[in-house]
């Protein structure tokens, strides 16, 4: 039943730009959400319907998926630490989610903002990542965009835990960090041009500080 929404395909670029083309698709996905979930630990164990239809609660039948900000708050988990003295490691989980993470619509993104006391600040977006078929590359029959790089909490296993790991520069002379994760539901054009609130455009999952204990410049070594 979800797979007709949520696994399919690029349009051609004949069909994305020529109003009244056929409308063909290319092997290139576009949503593969149920292929994702296919890959994880809850196939065969758990359905979709099994972790979305909130049987028993006041949400039954309302599907929020990625929208249900008190589930994320309860699923996703940051761990901030000094891995030497001028970088510090970001390890993002997600435990309970049954396909990558973000997932679905191309521009979704979680967004991690690291914040220092002195102002030091660095961001970390995890994705899909496309770009647009410079002109002089694009086929008609080949998609507009192209898949770069995937930067997504992976399908969990059969632990139903997945895990994505940064090493970040930081300050060696920063005693802390301040970790928000934020959702983003709109591509940037729109983010810019909504009239809605960031509230509800990219809303604030969880926001914690971390500690970083001074460490010697030869603390690693050995």
């Amino acid at each position: 039943m979800c797979e007709n929404c949520h696994e399919f395909n690029f349009p051609t670029a004949a069909t994305a730009m020529h109003e009244g083309e056929k409308f063909r698709y290319t092997a290139q996905p576009m949503q593969s959400t149920v292929e994702e979930y296919r890959a994880s630990g809850y196939f065969g164990r758990v359905t979709c319907q099994g972790c979305h239809l909130f049987s028993g609660t006041a949400d039954s039948h309302s599907f929020p998926g990625g929208h249900a900000l008190e589930r994320l708050k309860r699923d996703l988990r940051i761990e901030i630490a000094r891995s030497d003295p001028n970088h510090i490691t970001v390890r993002l989980f997600a435990q309970g989610i049954g396909h990558a993470f973000p997932t679905g619509d191309l521009f979704r993104t979680l967004r991690v903002r690291l914040l220092g006391a002195d102002g030091h600040a660095a961001e970390l977006e995890l994705r899909h990542h496309f770009e647009l078929v410079p002109a002089a590359e694009r086929d008609a029959n080949a998609p507009l965009k192209r898949r770069v790089k995937e930067e997504t909490l992976p399908p969990p296993r059969l632990d139903y835990v997945s895990m994505r790991e940064y090493t970040v520069p930081w300050p060696a002379a920063a005693r802390s960090v301040s970790a928000e994760l934020y959702m983003d539901y709109l591509d940037p054009l729109n983010t810019m041009t909504t009239h809605l609130s960031p509230r509800i455009t990219r809303p604030l999952i969880l926001r914690q500080k971390f500690h970083l204990p001074p460490q010697r410049a030869d603390a690693t070594k050995g």
